[in-house]
């Protein structure tokens, strides 16, 4: 019984640990993203200008 409760402790460490790199991961994805949509309407803009 012990033991059993010890692995559930370990994998809910682990799952928290699993949500927070996720969570990282979708910060910089969505960071990425967005810079990249400010890019494109710079590059929009400017060729706006330029016709």
């Amino acid at each position: 019984m012990g033991g059993k409760k010890k692995s559930m402790v370990i994998e809910k460490g682990s799952n928290k640990v699993l949500q927070q790199n996720n969570n990282e991961k979708r910060i910089g994805l969505e960071s990425e993203l967005f810079s990249f949509s400010m890019f494109k309407g710079y590059v929009c803009e400017n060729h706006q200008e330029n016709r």
